[in-house]
């Protein structure tokens, strides 16, 4: 059955040419803004790790992302990473953190981060840690991570932990932190071996 051809009357079309070029005019304005800014933004994410001895990576990786992404967030992200010196990564860590989590969670993971001072991994961790195993998951791995002050891993770590073994976790948790090596216990012999529990250790 052939479908219909559905005739718009002028008023709409001319509608929308309107509300289309104030989106074009928008994103002209915002491409501008941060045209402008990108400079000073490359010189003070630069000039912020070079102050704490933290590397910048590649320089042109930089280039890559403001042609993958909207050079305005790239900016921004530019200005978080020197806000936050470099302590809990590089810019190319925090465009895939950005790229994972989304305007709504990146914030908040980032604030997470900075506030337990990178001990418990750095910003891809703790993205690593909510995208793959939610944010129940994420909120109790972060709480005993800091409780053990990371000494069975990293934030990610903790996380991989409790989502695999689940209702067992605080007994592994426990015999892990008395030192016992998990590997002699029957019931999670195979499992190390198959899901690289040597992830979860000692340090």
């Amino acid at each position: 059955m052939a479908s219909k051809i559905l005739h718009a009357d002028n008023h709409l079309v001319n509608k929308v040419k309107t509300f289309g070029e104030n989106i074009f005019d928008e994103k002209v304005a915002a491409l501008e803004k941060a045209r402008k800014e990108f400079p000073k933004a490359l010189d003070n994410y630069v000039a912020s790790l070079g102050k704490n001895g933290v590397e910048t990576g590649h320089l042109r990786v930089v280039l890559r992302h403001l042609e993958m992404y909207d050079p305005a967030l790239v900016v921004q992200l530019l200005k978080d990473v020197a806000k936050d010196g470099g302590m809990i990564g590089n810019v190319q860590d925090y465009v895939i953190a950005f790229d994972h989590l989304g305007p709504d969670f990146y914030p908040e993971v980032r604030k997470d981060c900075w506030k337990d001072g990178g001990k418990y991994g750095k910003l891809l961790a703790y993205a690593s840690a909510l995208m793959k195993y939610g944010d129940a998951v994420y909120r109790e791995a972060r709480i005993d991570c800091i409780k053990d002050k990371g000494a069975l891993g990293n934030l990610s770590d903790y996380a991989w932990a409790l989502a695999v073994f689940e209702g067992e976790y605080t007994r592994v948790r426990k015999k892990l932190a008395d030192g016992e090596k998990i590997g002699d216990d029957e019931n999670f012999s195979h499992m190390r071996k198959t899901s690289g529990f040597d992830r979860f250790h000692l340090r």
